[in-house]
């Protein structure tokens, strides 16, 4: 089940699988990293970044690994204040900051996280007044502006205002 693509500079596509771990294909050889091979968090490798330093970011259910080609970091979700969800996204803004959005959790707090490479900042509609939650996807534009896919319409966040796009103010259609 491959969910994130990424290419490094070396031209290897790293691909996260949602239940054997992360796949490197460099054109001629295919690596698995899994739980039993490699430092990996959790098998469940739903999406990938990789940062202007070669480092993939790879977002599971279960936490955040990064992998800097030799050795593994992993960081837990339970400080973030929000729940792991379902097919978590990744993407890196402007400032080398992530966003990590999670889907619907059956009730938990779902919603965005910004990962400054230490601390979790949690997103949701508890803080923020828009309803982010069943994140699917995050763009960040060249002006550094999030655009957020959500269940409920298209968020966008420009570190200060948050706005929401639906079928009520916009061409979105439900």
């Amino acid at each position: 089940n491959p969910r994130g693509i990424a290419t490094d500079n070396s031209g290897n596509k790293w691909i996260g699988d949602y239940d054997k771990g992360l796949w490197k294909y460099d054109n001629t050889n295919w690596i698995i990293y899994n739980i039993s091979n490699s430092g990996l968090i959790s098998n469940d490798a739903s999406n990938i970044a990789i940062d202007n330093e070669g480092n993939k970011w790879i977002v599971t259910h279960s936490g955040l690994s990064k992998f800097d080609g030799s050795e593994w970091t992993n960081y837990s979700y339970s400080i973030s204040g929000i729940s792991t969800g379902h097919n978590p996204c990744i993407t890196i803004d402007k400032d080398g900051f992530f966003w990590i959005g999670m889907g619907n959790n059956y009730g938990e707090v779902d919603g965005l996280v910004k990962f400054d490479g230490e601390n979790f900042t949690a997103y949701n509609e508890l803080n923020t007044g828009m309803p982010i939650f069943q994140v699917y996807d995050i763009a960040i534009d060249d002006s550094n502006i999030k655009w957020i896919g959500t269940g409920s319409g298209l968020v966008k966040f420009d570190d200060e205002t948050w706005t929401l796009y639906d079928e009520s103010n916009s061409g979105i259609v439900s």
